[in-house]
């Protein structure tokens, strides 16, 4: 095993060598090793000298250029017609930071240690983001993870459709939407982000309406899949159930902004059983041919349903891959929503400044089956399972705000009531909703067609 490794760490650091555009293509932040540790490196280099070189060389601060066009229309449209929901505290609304307003080059950090103590110091130190913003963080993963448990329960009492469970990927979803602009940024999501759509905007009751089939579910009008469909007010684009082919699709409206010339990033999230497909190969490709501004993002909780890693690729770092595009590839701990949050605005400004896509591999763990008809004890030891959960985002997170004196055990506590009582009212509330009228079928389907439910011509 020790004979494997050495291969591969000697045939990682000596691809390219003398290239300096191959020393940058791909990034590894290694939370135990104080320097850092960079994937594809060219030179033995100290990594924080490299780091601090690029962030010399790019002084560009380029502002949004919020340009008239088609998504704006449609955003206002949206709005015009969207049905009146009830708002979440302001505790727990989705707004948390502006991160135009980050006096921190995220690029400093990104290749510090970053211990669960330690973490939100640095950070602050840097003031990318405040203490109000990291505790307005947690309070969004709890009314995740409980809004997630309800869906879940709800499904075994078979009142819920299927469901992708994304507890243990809170931190990763979060931590990246943080990173962005909502309402301006496109989001390219996959079935296991119900996090991201809590974040951008839509709330509890939209959600459970979705998975009840419900009218007033505002993704696809209870059409599609639970979480499937669009919202163009938030920026969420719509997504096929087949696994990667809203990969491509990404790359073609990042393609689009940069025509347009639009200070706007795409950011396409998918697992790593999904980096094994055709096309996220051609997207990552086309990608970066063109320079586009996209995010990568993949979510790696190590399994592709019931096939382990090991047994999807013969690589052990999906960020690797990045190299051989010519991007940089970042992988990082998907359970530390600092890092996260620093590796995204990271690779958001490379995209804005015309530098091109990013590769990101959050390390993140799946504590429940692939769906809720999976049986995963058949692939899965119980130990396994209890052994992931040492790493539950919400933990970490609840604890280093403790230790920065940021959250009492009582705070926390309420924090949790508040969310139960959100969680509990949007379930009154969806399944009281009637289920969409038959006469519906076609809104919003054709437009101006002049046809009447069941006509063609």
């Amino acid at each position: 095993m020790a004979e494997e490794d050495s291969i591969r760490e000697n045939h990682l650091w000596n691809t390219k060598k003398g290239s300096r555009d191959a020393r940058t293509t791909s990034k590894k932040i290694d939370l135990s090793n104080p320097k850092g540790k960079w994937i594809g490196m060219a030179d033995d280099k100290d990594p924080q000298e490299i780091s601090q070189e690029e962030s010399a060389e790019d002084t560009s601060n380029s502002q949004p250029n919020l340009q008239d066009g088609a998504f704006e229309r449609a955003v206002r449209e949206a709005g015009a017609n969207s049905t009146a929901e009830e708002s979440l505290p302001e505790q727990f609304d989705s707004h948390v930071l502006n991160v135009d307003d980050a006096k921190a080059d995220p690029s400093q950090n990104i290749t510090k240690n970053i211990d669960t103590k330690n973490q939100f110091r640095d950070v602050i130190l840097n003031k990318s983001l405040s203490n109000e913003d990291l505790l307005h963080m947690y309070r969004r993963m709890v009314l995740c993870r409980t809004l997630d448990e309800r869906i879940w329960m709800l499904n075994r009492q078979g009142k819920a459709a299927i469901m992708a469970s994304s507890q243990g990927h809170e931190a990763s979803q979060i931590g990246s939407v943080a990173a962005l602009r909502k309402k301006y940024d496109l989001f390219y999501i996959y079935y296991r982000d119900l996090a991201v759509l809590l974040d951008l905007g839509l709330t509890p009751t939209q959600i459970i309406k979705g998975f009840l089939a419900k009218q007033g579910e505002p993704l696809s009008g209870a059409r599609q899949f639970p979480t499937h469909g669009a919202h163009p007010k938030y920026g969420i684009v719509n997504l096929s159930n087949v696994v990667a082919t809203h990969m491509p699709q990404a790359v073609g409206a990042a393609l689009a902004a940069k025509m347009n010339k639009e200070d706007r990033v795409v950011i396409v999230y998918f697992g790593d059983g999904a980096s094994s497909a055709g096309d996220t190969h051609e997207a990552m490709n086309f990608a970066s041919i063109h320079k586009l501004p996209v995010i990568f993002f993949c979510e790696n909780n190590k399994y592709a349903i019931s096939v382990p890693l090991r047994k999807q690729m013969a690589v052990e770092s999906i960020a690797s891959r990045a190299e051989g595009y010519g991007m940089p590839g970042f992988e990082v701990d998907g359970c530390d929503i600092v890092a996260v949050y620093e590796v995204t605005a990271e690779s958001a400004k490379r995209a804005r400044s015309g530098e091109g896509p990013t590769l990101i591999e959050a390390q993140v763990e799946r504590y429940l089956p692939h769906t809720s008809d999976d049986d995963d004890s058949i692939y899965r030891s119980a130990q396994e399972i209890e052994e992931a959960k040492k790493r539950d985002p919400l933990r970490l997170l609840r604890t280093s705000l403790q230790d920065i004196g940021q959250l009492s055990d009582n705070e926390d506590e309420i924090i949790q009531d508040e969310a139960r009582r959100l969680v509990n009212e949007a379930t009154e509330e969806a399944e009281a909703a009637p289920y969409p009228e038959t006469r519906d079928f076609y809104q919003h389907v054709v437009s101006d067609s002049g046809l009447e439910p069941g006509e063609y011509r």
